[in-house]
């Protein structure tokens, strides 16, 4: 009859021998990375493993938006503003001042072809008009005309009883750019006005000649 003791210490020897060569191979494969190389596939017999699957990574923490930055501003640098130096009018002889009956004489109308007659007829062969002339140096000079003439005017040269006189006015889409030529002053003067009657960005249409004489 078989010892009760020993057959009870015997089978205790073969669980415990079973336990442990179960936990070395197991520890084996988590040291080669996880599921041994046979455990998942399908030929083999016995206990079988399923496949392995990819976990799910974490979610990514959500990254909290900082508030917004107000970009960095230069600081403004004041700077002193250009000074743009512009043409001053030289002296006007007092004689030429003051209020005037012109009489004036066309002497030549020369024109781009297609406005030859045009200008022949603009500009009439004699006119009379009463001038106005004001202003000095510092101010500035304006002349005004009762044919519609108002405008500032840029004192050229001058010289003994002479003076050269230039200003600008509209006429219709074109400029009348003159040129006036004054001896005389006090009590009369005697002129020559050139016009010449422009476009932007064009040649001169028409350039008119007038002989002038002045009397208070």
């Amino acid at each position: 009859m078989i010892n009760q003791t020993k057959l009870t210490s015997a089978l205790l020897l073969s669980v415990f021998t079973a336990c442990a060569a179960a936990s070395s191979g197991f520890a084996q494969d988590t040291l080669k990375g996880g599921v041994g190389e046979n455990s998942y596939n399908s030929g083999t017999t016995g206990t079988s493993y399923p496949a392995p699957q990819m976990m799910k990574a974490a979610p990514a923490p959500v990254m909290q938006h900082m508030p917004a930055q107000k970009p960095m501003q230069a600081k403004a640098t004041h700077t002193a503003p250009l000074e743009i130096s512009a043409t001053k009018s030289v002296t006007l002889p007092p004689g030429f001042l003051g209020r005037w009956t012109v009489h004036a004489t066309r002497k030549s109308v020369e024109a781009l072809p297609e406005f030859q007659a045009g200008a022949e007829n603009a500009f009439a062969t004699s006119t009379t008009a009463i001038w106005n002339i004001t202003g000095d140096p510092q101010h500035g000079y304006t002349i005004v005309s009762d044919s519609g003439i108002n405008t500032q005017f840029y004192v050229d040269k001058v010289g003994k009883g002479t003076a050269i006189i230039r200003y600008q006015h509209p006429v219709k889409n074109t400029n009348a750019q003159e040129s006036v030529i004054l001896t005389g002053g006090g009590n009369s003067f005697e002129g020559l006005e050139r016009i010449s009657i422009v476009k932007q960005g064009q040649p001169p249409r028409a350039k008119v000649e007038y002989t002038l004489n002045g009397s208070r």
